[in-house]
C-alpha cells in the first residue's frame, strides 16, 4: 500500500465570510490547530490559517495511525489499493467553507465522511447544526419570544487500565476499545429511557456523546441541547460518577447568545488529534457503527428533498 503523505498544498482564491462559516471557525478549526480564540474579530487569513494547522494535525495523526496499523478509514477486509485510496480521500479532504483556485481544471471536493474525527467533515455537520438552531430560534421568535436554549455538558472519566505500563502496545487498544464500548452503550440505553420525554416536554432537543482522550484515559462528554419555555423541567439522566461541567442558557431572541450556547454543544474534542495516539485509536474502534448523535423536535433534520419551494428560499446563515 503506497500512500503520499505530504501536506497538501491549498490555493485559495475566496473565503466567503457567513454566518456559519464563522460558527464552523470559531468552535471547530480553532479547537482543532490546539488554539485558543483571543478576539472576536477574525480575519480572513487567520480563517485559512486556522484551517491549514488543523489539517497538518488531521494528516499527521492519520499517518500514526495506518503506520502503525492502530486505525484505518479503510475496512481490513479491502485490498491494499483500496484502502490506499480512502486514506488518500481523507488526506485530501478540505474546507468546503473557501473557494479554491486550480492550476488546470477545476476539481471537485469529496468529503471523506468521517465525522467523528476529521476536522473538515466534523466543521461541516456543525454548521448543520447551526442553521437548524438559527432557523428555529427564527421561527420561534414569531411565536414565544419566551423560549430559551439550554446546553448541558456532563462528563465522566473512563480510565485506560495499566496505560502506564501497556500504554505502548498495540495489541492493547483492542482491549481498552471494548471497554469504552461498553460504557458508549450505556449511555445510549440512558438517552432511550428519556426519548420520549424530550419528544413531549421541549420544543427540541440534541444529544451528543463525544470521547476525548485525556492523560489516562477518556473523558466522556454527554452532551444536550434543548429548546424549552423558561421553566420546564428538562428531561436528562443523570448518570453516577458524572459531574456537570457546562450549563448554560440564553434566551432564544438573543441571537448572539444563542450561537455561543449552540457552539458549546458541538465544539470539537482536540484530544483526538493532540492526545496519546493509542488513546485516540481506541476510542475510534469503541464508537464504530454506534450512533452517538440524535435530534427531536424543531431540530431534527428534515429530509431536505421533500421542502416546499418557499422552505427553499430562506437562507439563515447571512453574513
Amino acid at each position: 500500500m503506497t500512500v503520499y503523505w505530504g501536506f497538501r498544498k491549498w490555493w485559495v482564491a475566496r473565503v466567503p465570510r457567513f454566518a456559519a462559516h464563522l460558527f464552523a471557525y470559531r468552535f471547530v478549526f480553532v479547537p482543532a490547530a490546539n488554539r485558543r480564540r483571543k478576539s472576536w474579530a477574525v480575519r480572513t487569513r487567520s480563517l485559512v490559517i486556522r484551517a491549514a494547522e488543523a489539517h497538518r494535525s488531521w494528516v499527521r495523526r492519520l499517518a500514526e495511525f495506518c503506520k502503525r496499523d492502530l486505525w484505518t478509514p479503510a475496512s481490513d477486509f479491502l485490498s491494499a489499493d483500496l484502502q490506499a485510496a480512502s486514506i488518500t480521500r481523507c488526506l485530501d479532504c478540505r474546507p468546503t467553507t473557501f473557494e479554491y483556485r486550480w492550476p488546470k481544471n477545476k476539481i471537485a471536493i469529496n468529503p471523506c465522511g468521517r465525522f467523528a474525527i476529521c476536522p473538515f467533515c466534523y466543521a461541516r455537520r456543525a454548521e448543520d447544526l447551526f442553521r437548524r438552531v438559527i432557523r428555529t430560534a427564527m421561527s420561534l421568535r414569531k411565536t414565544q419570544r419566551n423560549a430559551i436554549i439550554t446546553c448541558r455538558i456532563s462528563t465522566r472519566v473512563v480510565a485506560a487500565p495499566n496505560f502506564a505500563q501497556i500504554g505502548w502496545d498495540d495489541e492493547a487498544v483492542f482491549s481498552y476499545a471494548s471497554l469504552l464500548r461498553q460504557a458508549l452503550l450505556a449511555e445510549i440505553r440512558n438517552y432511550k429511557k428519556i426519548r420520549r420525554d424530550l419528544a413531549r416536554k421541549t420544543y427540541g432537543s440534541a444529544w451528543f456523546v463525544i470521547v476525548n482522550p485525556v492523560d489516562a484515559g477518556w473523558e466522556l462528554q454527554t452532551r444536550q441541547l434543548f429548546v424549552t419555555k423558561p421553566k420546564a423541567k428538562k428531561p436528562v439522566y443523570r448518570a453516577k460518577n458524572s459531574s456537570s461541567i457546562f450549563l448554560q442558557s440564553a434566551k432564544i431572541t438573543d441571537i448572539d447568545a444563542v450561537v455561543d450556547v449552540a457552539g458549546a454543544f458541538v465544539e470539537y474534542p482536540r484530544g483526538l488529534l493532540i492526545g496519546y495516539v493509542e488513546l485516540a485509536a481506541a476510542a475510534l474502534h469503541a464508537r464504530s457503527n454506534l450512533r452517538l448523535y440524535n435530534a427531536t423536535g424543531c431540530l431534527y433534520r428534515r429530509n431536505t428533498a421533500k421542502k416546499r419551494k418557499e422552505e427553499t428560499k430562506f437562507l439563515p446563515d447571512v453574513p
